[in-house]
């Protein structure tokens, strides 16, 4: 059996055309676990490195690693042609999440390897209570624990390391605007997760957060499972299967499942998780907002992001048939019949779902599911420049919801396929881009009056709102009306021993939702 290579490509923002795409990797086992874009445009991937994966002159690297792989960080030029860094920042185990913040890449995952590169004055320097990562059962297997870390914005400086107390795995990590660090513990097999904040350097734990059972809660487990942080706040989203989490006056949804005790499902009565989303405090003192999100069955909140105005976007799996969407939502049932086609009696096949919450949690603006006949699980969201919500995951539904200008309409086979959705939560669907149409090309005489006319433009489900004429070759003229539909110029006189002269003009056209698209049309002056 072959191993795996991991893989970074980047795509249209219609999701219809590949612009560029890379293997990253070695012949032994490779994966990308987590991306970030930096500001620059750079791509910023990490995940599991196999042996001898590529490390860049001057990238820190753990002196162990050199022929048995552990965990990489590398930063690919926009393009992806250029592998500007690569690190293997850690032994054994690799980062499961990144965020780029603080002139620097912060990362984390778990691990039951004892020697990881921890750094002077880190949180916690040892792996679990006896710094072997506390072995435990007759076959004494070491333990996981949660860590953290930071590299260096060029990645030659490992800046930052600990192991973290509790919890098994980092589930999400972001930085502030003030710089400290909020991570979160999203562990499923662990009693239950936490949310902690941390400073910059990943020294000191500045406040924890986690929820325990109280009278009436049921069942402990609650687990954090993505963060984002805003100005002055925190926003942390997972699943839950307690009864009595705080949720806050006027929340969308105060009560776990429908009935408030998590819908115990089958002949047991086995309690379902819901999903929850939480905003609070920097010091996590004070629960701002918190809203249940879910439906009769289980749900798991698995990623998370934020617009500039706090607005809160969400993804993650349901096997709920009733979770709840909106009218507008671009698919109101689970599965392909409503009813998240179960295998058997009481083994439902999950869907993915998307929503965007309001900042202070009272409203569900808007709710879908994600998904087709079979297992469908979105684990990243991010949210595009003119207005799209892009939703990443894998799914093994052959068929998967896929539109008719797609890279990839077709579902490949084997274990699962990837996938990447946009939607226009607003409208209930992706923001499908103007049409740009700069004419026919011409040929006209000197002297003339020659109209550039952009009529012809159109947006298949808009509106244009936006004209813009420049241009781009030849002698340079003045065009009249640059900003409307149609612009007009006077065709200049060949230059002297010439018979004719070229002209290019680009049209770029901008639709009500900020897409934009451009064409070009040729004029050829003669004598």
């Amino acid at each position: 059996m072959s191993a795996p290579d991991g893989f970074v490509t980047r795509m249209s923002s219609d999701l219809s055309t590949v612009l560029a795409s890379t293997y990253i990797g070695t012949p032994s086992f490779d994966r990308v676990a987590a991306i970030a874009a930096d500001v620059n445009g750079e791509i910023v991937a990490a995940g599991q490195a196999g042996g001898g994966f590529p490390v860049t002159e001057g990238a820190f690297t753990w002196s162990g690693t050199a022929g048995s792989g552990g965990g990489f960080v590398a930063r690919l030029s926009a393009d992806l042609s250029t592998l500007v860094a690569s690190s293997v920042v850690t032994p054994s185990d690799y980062p499961r999440e990144l965020t780029i913040g603080n002139s620097g890449v912060y990362f984390g995952g778990g691990t039951n390897y004892p020697d990881m590169p921890v750094t002077p004055d880190a949180y916690d320097p040892t792996c679990g209570r006896d710094g072997r990562c506390d072995p435990s059962g007759s076959f004494h297997i070491p333990q996981y624990y949660g860590f953290a870390g930071k590299l260096s914005g060029d990645l030659t400086t490992l800046e930052a390391l600990t192991y973290l107390d509790h919890g098994k795995r980092v589930s999400g990590i972001s930085v502030a605007p003030d710089g400290n660090v909020f991570i979160t513990d999203g562990e499923d097999n662990e009693i239950t997760g936490y949310l902690a904040r941390f400073d910059g350097d990943l020294t000191t734990r500045m406040s924890y957060l986690t929820y325990y059972p109280g009278s009436h809660s049921g069942s402990s487990r609650t687990y954090f499972n993505a963060v984002a942080a805003g100005d002055g706040y925190v926003v942390a989203a997972g699943q839950t299967y307690m009864n009595d989490l705080p949720a806050t006056e006027g929340a969308f949804d105060t009560t776990c499942g429908t009935d408030g005790v998590c819908d115990g499902i089958g002949p047991l009565l086995v309690p379902q998780p819901d999903g929850f989303v939480a905003k609070y405090s920097y010091d996590l003192r004070d629960t701002l907002a918190l809203t249940y999100l879910g439906g009769s069955d289980g749900e798991s909140i698995r990623a998370i992001a934020l617009d500039p105005d706090g607005t809160i976007y969400v993804a993650g799996e349901t096997t709920s048939p009733d979770f709840p969407t909106t009218d507008n939502a671009a698919d109101p049932d689970c599965g392909t019949d409503g009813l998240c086609n179960p295998a058997g009696i009481y083994s439902p096949t999950p869907d993915g779902f998307a929503a965007r919450l309001s900042p202070d949690l009272s409203t569900l603006e808007y709710g879908t599911y994600l998904g087709g006949s079979d297992d469908d699980q979105p684990n990243a969201i991010a949210l595009g420049a003119a207005g799209q919500t892009y939703v990443a995951g894998f799914t093994r539904s052959n068929d998967f919801p896929t539109t008719a200008d797609a890279f990839d309409q077709t579902y490949a086979g084997g274990t699962s396929d990837a996938f990447i959705s946009a939607y226009a939560m607003e409208v209930g669907f992706y923001n499908k881009p103007p049409v740009a149409d700069a004419g026919s090309d011409r040929i006209v005489r000197a002297g003339k009056f020659v109209f550039l006319d952009g009529r012809s433009a159109s947006d298949p489900d808009g509106t244009i709102v936006e004209y813009s004429w420049r241009q781009t070759y030849g002698e340079t003229v003045w065009i009249l009306n640059p900003t409307g539909r149609v612009g007009f110029f006077i065709a200049p006189t060949p230059g002297s021993g010439s018979f004719y002269e070229i002209l290019l003009f680009e049209l770029e056209v901008t639709d009500d939702l900020g897409a934009k698209a451009t064409d070009e049309v040729r004029v050829i002056v003669v004598r």
